[in-house]
Parts: C-alpha cells; sequence; structure tokens
C-alpha cells in the first residue's frame, strides 16, 4: 500500500510538468465547440485536443474565455495554445509576434446569415445592421462603409432575439454552426437563415496556433497526418465535411 502511495503522489507531479494551457472561446458554436451546463468544453475540438492529447503524452487544461480577454491573454504569452485560430484575425496584433500555425484542422465560412427572402425585408436607404458576437473584432473592415452598422451581442442566442425583434437585418456567424443549432436547440428561432453571398464573408481555415510553444505545434502537424482516419472520423461524428476544400 506504501508503495501505491508514493506512486499516486508521484504522478501528479510528472504530469504537471507537461501541462499545456490552453485558450478557447467562451461561445456556442457546435458541433465545433460550445460550453455544457456546467461550463464543460464539448464538441469536436474538444474531442480532437482530447485525442491529440493522450497520443502525445500531453496534459491539457482547457480554459474558456470571452474572445475579446481570449485574445489579451494569447498575445500576452500567457497560454500555450489557442483554438481556433487564424492569421486572419487580429491582423495588426499579430505583426510583431512569433506565432506557429498549425496545418489546416476545419474549414469555415463567416458571414451574414439572414431570414428567409420573405421576412423582414432591409428597407433600401438604410444601414443595413450586422448582428456580431462581443470581440468579433477582426469583421470590423468587411463593414466599415456608412452601408452598415454593427451591434454587438455576447452570445448567439441574444442575436437571435435582435433578429427576431427586427432590430438587425442579419447576424455574421458561422454558417454551419448556425444551422446545426437551429436544427437541435428548441430556443432558437426555426426560420431558415441562408448566408447572403452578395455581402463580404470570410472563408479560411481553423488552426492550433502558440506563441510559447512551437515545438507543440509541430507535434501537432504529425499527429494530423499520421492520424487522419481518426480525425475523419470525429468530423463524420459531429456531422461536418471530412475533407478540406
Amino acid at each position: 500500500m506504501r508503495r501505491c502511495l508514493v506512486g499516486l503522489l508521484c504522478w501528479p507531479l510528472w504530469a504537471n510538468a507537461d501541462t499545456l494551457l490552453v485558450g478557447v472561446e467562451a461561445l456556442n458554436m457546435a458541433p465545433v465547440y460550445r460550453l455544457d451546463a456546467r461550463g464543460e468544453y464539448q464538441g469536436f475540438a474538444n474531442d480532437l485536443l482530447r485525442d491529440f492529447a493522450q497520443r502525445s503524452g500531453h496534459e491539457l487544461q482547457i480554459r474558456p474565455w470571452p474572445v475579446a480577454r481570449l485574445y489579451q491573454e494569447f498575445f500576452a504569452g500567457r497560454i500555450d495554445l489557442k483554438f481556433p485560430d487564424s492569421p486572419l484575425w487580429e491582423e495588426a496584433q499579430r505583426t510583431q509576434l512569433q506565432i506557429a500555425y498549425s496545418a489546416p484542422v476545419l474549414a469555415y465560412l463567416d458571414g451574414i446569415m439572414r431570414l428567409s427572402p420573405a421576412a423582414h425585408q432591409h428597407t433600401p436607404g438604410k444601414p443595413f445592421r450586422v448582428g456580431v458576437i462581443r470581440g468579433f473584432s477582426s469583421v470590423d473592415f468587411l463593414y466599415a462603409a456608412e452601408r452598415y452598422t454593427l451591434v454587438r451581442a455576447s452570445s448567439l442566442e441574444q442575436l437571435y432575439r435582435l433578429l427576431a425583434k427586427g432590430r438587425v437585418d442579419g447576424i455574421f456567424f458561422n454558417a454551419l454552426s448556425i444551422n446545426y443549432q437551429l436544427r437541435h436547440d428548441a430556443k432558437l428561432l426555426k426560420q431558415p437563415l441562408h448566408l447572403d453571398q452578395h455581402l463580404p464573408y470570410l472563408q479560411g481555415h481553423y488552426r492550433l496556433s502558440s506563441i510559447q510553444r512551437p515545438d507543440v505545434i509541430a507535434e501537432f502537424d504529425q499527429y494530423l497526418i499520421e492520424h487522419a482516419a481518426q480525425v475523419a472520423q470525429l468530423k463524420r461524428k459531429w456531422g461536418m465535411p471530412s475533407t478540406l476544400p
């Protein structure tokens, strides 16, 4: 018993030697990622990061932050890894930093999602009101013209309420996530939303990034190659394309 006790006491000391703090967004972006009722990280991203950690021998501490706070922590070098990330987001703050990015993990398409054309038609001549999550300041340049007005909210649920009341004309959000949540969350609107491709949108890939641990990014890239079948299986599990465009 004494030998087992010694082992139990020593194991956490060994594990903590390589515990990685992963900063994630405290947002409901299901099925890619979300927080459950207890605040636990769930979804494809959680499964992917946990599988990588298990296969590579790392311990992960996944900590959600509001988007703006997450950027502060990341750019200040206070977290080891960030997911998701893209070199296209908050470009001005990245110019003086040495940031390592992984290979593409998942394609994204973010744009203005609107109600069906017959509902809440936009009045010509008035600014188009875009509902945006607070902290998504990287989209400001897309809608900087006088024809747009940005209306910020803390969650998709708040944006839905604004859309239902006609206080915004569209919601800037991830096209895959917003349609998934429409199908699965009874509290949200059931009117069909569609991407308005006549308005500016962002298209790219989610990546894992790091300032402090480029070595882990290299390990993650190797994981994506060696365990491509497992990654594709996780994508199928969560109902998203298994290949990148």
